[in-house]
């Protein structure tokens, strides 16, 4: 058993990212995948990976995949690399601080976070610019006749999206667009709001 050591939860580029720069300081790790596509289980610097798919849907699968885990990596830091990952760790840090050492704000803190609401009525308090909010993704916002397109169908939480869609927002060029949209994150059961459309800078 090693004492010193960290727990990689994602393993896409952020935690292939996190795996080498840990091992760059001779900190070994290991990777829970919670994705197909993850990829950083595949480094030579990981000494050990496992499988905690879902956790959009049941954040305590990476307590039950972890669990073997509490003996061979005791003492090492856990650290989320996803939004999922990150309210999986918050939600059950308690039992997971037993014998790891989960790096993770309060859960309270990771709720704002993660709940794009939250987050955009924190920066307009703060006085930050954010884009306007048209209302939320339901057929009544859809047939406003004052929206200028194109807007953006926003998730209220991006990792159940992503996890449903693919992809982190949808949008719409156009009223019929936007009727799709709508009916689409309706029937995956995921709460949307629409935005104006800000075009970045190159």
């Amino acid at each position: 058993m090693q004492s010193r050591g960290a727990i990689v939860v994602g393993g896409y580029v952020n935690g292939l990212g996190i795996v080498r720069a840990l091992a760059a300081r001779g900190v070994p790790s290991a990777v829970v995948r919670t994705q197909a596509w993850d990829l950083a289980q595949r480094s030579r610097w990981c000494v050990a990976s496992c499988d905690a798919h879902g956790l959009e849907e049941d954040p305590g699968r990476l307590t039950a995949a972890l669990d073997p885990w509490r003996a061979r990596f005791a003492g090492w830091a856990l650290l989320p690399t996803t939004d999922d990952a990150l309210v999986a760790l918050a939600r059950h840090h308690d039992a997971l601080a037993a014998d790891f050492r989960p790096i993770v704000p309060p859960e309270d803190v990771v709720a704002r976070l993660v709940d794009k609401r939250r987050l955009l009525d924190a920066a307009r308090k703060a006085g930050l610019d954010v884009p306007h909010c048209w209302g939320p993704a339901t057929p009544d916002t859809a047939a406003r006749t004052d929206l200028r397109f194109p807007v953006l169908v926003k998730p209220v939480v991006g990792y159940r999206f992503f996890a449903r869609f693919g992809v982190k927002l949808l949008v719409a060029r156009d009223a019929a667009e936007l009727r799709d949209a709508v009916a689409r994150v309706a029937a995956a059961d995921v709460a949307c709001e629409v935005f104006d459309f800000v075009p970045g800078g190159r």
